[in-house]
């Protein structure tokens, strides 16, 4: 088959969306088809993800944003050491983190100005006999419903919801627009994917013909050098480790310091190590319980450092989101559950921790006692994991395999040729 993926997310973009991505593209690569990848042309600071396919035919199409735009975006920059999801600089700034415009989310992006130059060539170098969108941002399903022509089946592949984000509510009046073109593109596909079976049930009630699930996962064979030196010493510190973004306005990082605090000098064993932005939300809710001694950021960090981190931790730290966001299930997770140490998951229990304890691999913690217990045993050297470890369940969860699941569902929907279509 000639496959077309398209997404603004893909590799050197360092996101857990371009990890998808190319994970779907060497997946086809691997299967046999002829893949190509319609990108967007990289910025300079837009990098540090090294993961290249031969196999894979990559087009980065450049656009042009404009002046004002461009000066729009930088004056709300924030360094990554300093950005706290939800909290923004200046009035764009608070308009982006508050509704998602300009924010690779909603409506209008920045990326608008890629959709017919995106089309263009894709129609210039037609026909495919599969076209797999992903989204976020939007615009991948804008170029892929102008591509419906020349595509013998489309799959639209939804990282998170588009109109029902999760942390983006979007801006009036482009809302109505969003929910006119959404509906098209969930009329249209021949197969609607996304992450999580809370997601694919909202994509049904929206209208989707079709709808599977493609986790994110682990990879089985690491695309990045990971150190294989220790990162932490052996110091007798039992190291609790988060690694990616936090959203204070779905997710509370306070379960955790509020445990920390109710052990008293006990706790001083223990240290929160986070990766990743938002150093001073972290702080300062650290301090709220009168623990920011037991904190360590280290800030946003190269992702094989992640990865170290991650492999070397006592226990792992994951957040589930609150209210109605349950569905959320990024490939931190799945990485989480590759590991060696136990995954202690708070918030209201959701998809995450239900995972988690089917896995075998943690526990979820609803409240702060729940927490401490988890902590008590970690201060005992038992396990805070009831049942048993479900290595079955987790090979299950490589992109490598969710890759080939989603080759096979393209397969699987018998498109003919559209050089024999039309």
């Amino acid at each position: 088959m000639r496959v077309l993926i398209i997404s603004p997310l893909y590799p050197p973009r360092l996101r857990v969306g371009a990890l998808r991505t190319f994970s779907f593209a060497r997946g086809f690569a691997d299967a046999g088809h002829e893949v190509n990848v319609l990108t967007t042309a990289k910025r300079a600071d837009q990098g540090g993800l090294n993961a290249h396919d031969p196999r894979v035919r990559v087009v980065e199409l450049p656009w042009r944003s404009g002046p004002i735009i461009d000066w729009l975006r930088g004056s709300c920059e924030v360094s990554p050491e300093e950005h706290v999801p939800g909290r923004g600089k200046g009035l764009l700034g608070r308009l982006k983190e508050r509704t998602g415009v300009f924010s690779s989310a909603r409506m209008p992006d920045l990326t608008d100005g890629w959709v017919e130059p995106a089309r263009s060539w894709g129609r210039a170098h037609g026909p495919f006999d599969v076209v797999l969108s992903s989204s976020g941002p939007y615009t991948a399903h804008l170029v892929g419903l102008g591509l419906r022509s020349c595509a013998g089946r489309w799959i639209a592949d939804f990282r998170d919801l588009w109109t029902d984000n999760h942390s983006f509510p979007g801006l009036y009046p482009f809302v109505v627009r969003e929910r006119l073109l959404e509906r098209r593109v969930l009329a249209a596909a021949d197969l609607v994917t996304t992450v999580s079976q809370p997601l694919a049930g909202q994509l049904r009630r929206a209208g989707a013909r079709q709808v599977e699930v493609i986790y994110n996962g682990h990879f089985e064979r690491e695309i990045e050098p990971v150190p294989g030196e220790p990162v932490f010493p052996a110091d007798g510190t039992t190291r609790i480790v988060y690694t990616g973004s936090l959203y204070p306005r779905q997710q509370d990082c306070g379960l955790i310091f509020a445990a920390l605090a109710s052990l008293g000098e006990r706790a001083a064993c223990f240290r929160v190590v986070v990766a990743g932005s938002g150093q001073p939300h972290w702080q300062a809710v650290a301090g709220q319980h009168g623990v920011a001694h037991l904190l360590e950021h280290r800030g946003p960090v190269m992702r094989p450092m992640a990865l170290a981190m991650q492999r070397d931790a006592d226990a792992l730290l994951a957040v589930e989101f609150a209210g109605t966001s349950d569905g959320v299930l990024s490939g931190k997770i799945f990485e989480y559950l590759a590991c060696d140490a136990p995954i202690i998951v708070t918030g209201p229990r959701g998809c995450v921790g239900d995972l988690v304890e089917q896995a075998g691999r943690g526990v979820a913690a609803e409240s702060a006692e729940r927490v401490r217990e988890a902590l008590e045993a970690l201060l005992e050297s038992r396990s805070p994991v009831r049942g048993e470890r479900r290595d079955d369940l987790i090979a299950s969860f490589t992109r490598e395999a969710q890759a080939a699941r989603l080759c096979r569902l393209a397969e699987s929907l018998g498109a003919p040729s559209p050089a024999q279509a039309l």
